[in-house]
């Protein structure tokens, strides 16, 4: 069974362990364990017998560690070295010290009910004599009870018996693993989710270990009542999201359970903090609440956090000031389920003795999607046996700006010492042409673990690609839509966009089309900052043409975006009352400063020249004018330029109106027709769902529609990451389980789709 022995400097070792690898545990080995914990971890794992010669007090070695360093400076990779260092001293080791050999779990198994045995066992239990095991927990070749069990006041000898789930080759092997960390690379369509839920009921019902040391974690709760549902015939499994595990580890270490702040209250909270106050038509928070998440989830120093942004200053004084504010109200806020969970764990050996006897053995889904914070987490769970079984796949990694990578699965025995790995290798949910091109796009990627998948479909169709001119974009997606809810109705059908104003288009189509289709899209997207720009910009040119007043407030906005220079006193004045057109021309022309007058010149120019193409031309037509002649599009990106995040931008909002301008020409009604169709409720039966790729990700529809497949949104012209921008239209192809169709615009298609289609294709620019 590979037990080892501990003896002091001065003991004798026992003939038989003479020839026994030997380590010496000293000063010097508590000041730098690396290299110790590293041959006692495999001589562990491989129940090879060893000798510890102990010259350090006992105390010493075994004395709980804390950590009283920030989360964000210690990183996913941190560990308490001395605590694992005696535990893999002791966990299946006989005690040799004093020249006496003794088996110290004997004696906690005695004490809980078990007998003395003879040369067949360490106790016997109910009458059969059994060995109290304390290698990696797994098959052996003679009855045990774990001292996992022991520890746990548990007297049941373990059971080896095969997995009882009707499972794949594939399935069958990970669902089966022996013993120890297992990392099983989970592509999309594999059977994650069962995978995981049948290793848990083997564990829990074949293996008949007790539950109280084996907990799965789930991403979030869709996810872990899933998993809940179908282990409903195991009462002993434990399914919790890792935010739910935090709040309760949060809880035991406060005494009592925090209160959970909604977003408006730490708004409000932040308000004072950072002496934050309205804007118009502006999200003043937003800056900050991402700040926030990138020290507590991708674990970045605030003073790193404030150097790198712009919208946030004083932020790295501010942090500590919120946080000590959510302490004085007993109260934390989302991300702290996590954060403050693990400074429970790094400074309260007790909550975190408590916390790991529950995760001796931890399962934990969709871990291609766990952050830095997140995983260290998970390890401080895992610690000192760290037995985790991790379900992911690298190729949907779609969370970089949050701190998620492919590393963590990548390199995942760095974290968990001795892993195996497992690969599920069929997708069951895609057409074959779906596969082979998923493999083609991802071929290109070179920070991911290499893999084989093939289609359990045989099916020769299943992906279109379509480029259409972006004038006839809208009609191409009605007719591709109509077509796939003759088939199967409309709750088939997802329609995935990149970012969120992508989906304006759809919806507002579908609406006029009169296909049932959810919103995703209201009214307060026409106050954002390049939407309500343009809009300003249409109604002066329609004002001009028509000879109407123009108002002060449409002035200023138009002023405002592209920038003018104006002086504030020309600007308050443009921003007062109505004005005509041939007012506005005579403000310029008497103004007494030359520059103002040049730019009110200007002003007064670019609005005649947007007057005359609205008497002429559409309304696509006009914003791209004033995306392009005016400047406008260059305005937005540089707004959009210090944004964290490519999930949506400014320029993206304009984009998708001029799409959408194409369907509705009339420039006097286009207005009103935009404000009344997006404040059209949703339908109450069936219907087509409108969602983004990073929302649709764990779910699956019979057909996806991936919208707008273009430059600048896939990949996303905010991104820096080509690998991830691949992996999140990956994502999006693979959501489906009958067809997916790709729309792009002809004369700008995503260098993508060459991609795609071709695992030789060179990426180029259109």
């Amino acid at each position: 069974m590979g037990r080892g022995l501990v003896v002091g400097p001065d003991d004798p070792v026992p003939p038989p362990a003479a020839s026994w690898p030997r380590l010496v545990i000293d000063d010097s080995t508590l000041a730098d364990p690396a290299d110790a914990l590293s041959r006692l971890d495999v001589w562990w794992r491989e129940r090879r017998p060893s000798v510890v010669v102990l010259d350090v007090p006992f105390a010493d070695l075994k004395r709980p560690e804390t950590s009283e360093e920030p989360p964000y400076l210690i990183g996913p990779g941190f560990e308490f070295r001395r605590e694992r260092l005696h535990y893999l001293t002791w966990v299946n080791r006989y005690d040799g010290r004093g020249g006496q050999i003794r088996w110290h779990h004997t004696d906690r198994a005695i004490r809980l009910g078990a007998a003395p045995a003879g040369e067949e066992g360490d106790v016997t239990v109910d009458g059969v004599p059994v060995w109290v095991d304390g290698g990696p927990r797994g098959p052996v070749d003679v009855t045990v009870v774990h001292v996992e069990s022991v520890w746990s006041g548990r007297l049941e000898p373990d059971r080896h018996a095969a997995p009882s789930a009707d499972l794949a080759s594939d399935q069958l092997e990970a669902v089966a693993h022996p013993a120890g960390s297992a990392r099983i690379i989970a592509p999309a369509g594999s059977g994650k989710t069962r995978v995981l839920t049948e290793r848990l009921r083997h564990l829990l019902a074949d293996r008949r270990w007790n539950g109280d040391v084996v907990t799965a974690l789930a991403y979030n709760r869709r996810a872990a009542e899933e998993m809940s549902s179908r282990l409903a015939d195991v009462p002993s499994a434990h399914v919790r999201t890792l935010h739910a595990f935090g709040y309760e580890i949060l809880g035991r270490a406060m005494g009592r359970r925090p209160r959970l702040l909604e977003e408006r209250e730490v708004r409000r909270l932040l308000d004072r903090l950072a002496n934050l106050r309205p804007r118009a038509n502006e999200d003043v928070h937003a800056p900050w609440l991402e700040a926030l998440a990138e020290v507590r989830v991708a674990l970045r120093p605030p003073e790193e956090v404030e150097a790198g942004r712009d919208d946030v200053p004083g932020f790295a004084a501010v942090f500590d000031e919120y946080r000590r504010a959510l302490r004085a109200q007993r109260a934390i806020d989302h991300d702290e389920q996590i954060y403050g969970a693990i400074e429970a764990l790094l400074r309260r050996p007790d909550v975190r003795s408590w916390a790991q006897a529950r995760c001796r053995h931890l399962l934990v889904d969709e871990f291609q999607d766990l952050t830095p914070a997140h995983l260290l987490f998970a390890r401080l769970l895992a610690a000192p046996g760290y037995d985790v079984f991790g379900v992911g796949d690298d190729d949907q990694v779609i969370y970089g700006y949050a701190g998620a990578t492919p590393a963590y699965l990548i390199d995942y025995a760095d974290y968990f010492p001795g892993a195996a790995h497992h690969q599920l290798r069929v997708n069951y949910r895609c057409p074959a042409p779906v596969v082979d091109a998923a493999a083609n796009l991802l071929s290109h990627n070179r920070k991911r673990i290499p893999k084989s998948v093939t289609a359990a479909s045989k099916s020769t169709s299943g992906l279109e690609v379509i480029r259409a001119p972006e004038s006839d974009m809208g009609r191409q997606l009605v007719a591709v839509t109509r077509e796939l809810i003759d088939s199967d109705g409309p709750d088939s059908v997802a329609i995935l966009a990149r970012v969120n104003v992508g989906l304006l288009v759809p919806q507002i189509t579908f609406s006029e089309a009169g296909i049932p289709a959810e919103t995703a899209l209201d009214a307060s997207l026409l106050d954002r900052s390049g939407v309500r720009s343009a809009l300003a910009w249409l109604r002066l040119a329609g004002a001009v043409a028509r000879q109407e007043p123009l108002t002060g407030a449409d002035l200023d906005e138009a002023t405002r975006r592209p920038a003018r220079g104006l002086s504030p006193g020309v600007r308050a004045a443009l921003g007062r009352g109505m004005w005509t057109f041939s007012r506005l021309a005579s403000f310029a022309a008497g103004s007494t400063d030359d520059r103002s007058r040049a730019k009110l010149d200007s002003l007064v120019d670019d609005l005649a020249n947007l007057a005359r193409l609205a008497e002429t031309e559409p309304v696509a037509t006009q914003l791209l004018y004033v995306r392009d002649k005016l400047g406008l599009g260059e305005a937005l990106e540089r707004l959009d330029g210090s944004r964290a995040r490519p999930t949506g931008g400014h320029t993206d909002d304009l984009d998708a109106l001029i799409v959408l301008a194409h369907t509705h020409p009339e420039v006097d009604a286009f207005e009103p027709w935009l404000r009344s169709t997006l404040d059209v409720r949703p339908p109450a039966g069936p219907a087509v769902t409108l969602t983004t790729v990073h929302r649709a990700k764990g779910a699956e529809w019979p057909h996806v529609v991936v919208w707008d497949a273009s430059v600048g949104m896939m990949p996303h012209r905010l991104a820096d990451d080509l690998e991830e921008e691949r992996r999140i239209f990956h994502v999006a192809i693979t959501r489906c389980s009958r067809s997916v169709t790709v729309l792009a615009r002809a004369n700008r298609p995503s260098p993508l789709l060459a991609e795609l289609l071709s695992a030789d294709a060179q990426l180029s620019t259109a």
